[in-house]
């Protein structure tokens, strides 16, 4: 999207926004869907040649093709849950629990849809060079929940 959009800021009640068309010639993403590594390749996923960034005129909403076909890497998580049960009397019973929240501490980079804690500057009208770029965030680390409860 584009932060720069002079139609919703000047009518709010357009609720519109503004989203660049992808430019004809150019690739989106730099390395592939998956195959980007910022050690190597440098903090830039996405192209900024590859999109719109004028919207100075009022209506103007984007000219090309509205970017609907890019994803961000792809993400997997694997969570874990451990419990036993011991009776202690007829009717009372203690359960204790292990829950482990991306157990094997698996690091992906988070994709636009996200949230505020996207991993990669996706305004077109970021300051400076930063479109495209990577922010340093990645998915939550491993988290261990543990539980015990008496039942009766």
């Amino acid at each position: 999207s584009s932060s720069n959009c002079p139609t919703s800021s000047l009518v709010p009640q357009f609720r519109e926004s503004c989203v660049p068309g992808q430019l004809s010639g150019e690739m989106a993403l730099l390395y592939g869907r998956n195959s980007w590594d910022p050690a190597k390749d440098g903090s830039r996923y996405l192209n900024p040649n590859a999109f719109e960034t004028n919207f100075s005129q009022f209506g103007y909403t984007g000219f090309g093709k509205a970017v609907s076909t890019i994803y961000g890497p792809n993400y997997k998580d694997l969570d874990m849950s451990f419990s036993k049960v011991t009776k202690i009397r007829e009717r009372v019973t203690f359960k204790l629990g292990a829950n482990f929240f991306n157990t094997f501490n698996n690091h992906y980079f988070l994709s636009q849809g996200d949230g505020p804690g996207s991993a990669f500057v996706t305004d077109v009208a970021a300051s400076g060079d930063s479109f495209g770029t990577w922010n340093g965030t990645v998915s939550t680390a491993r988290t261990i929940q543990f539980l015990g409860r008496l039942e009766f």
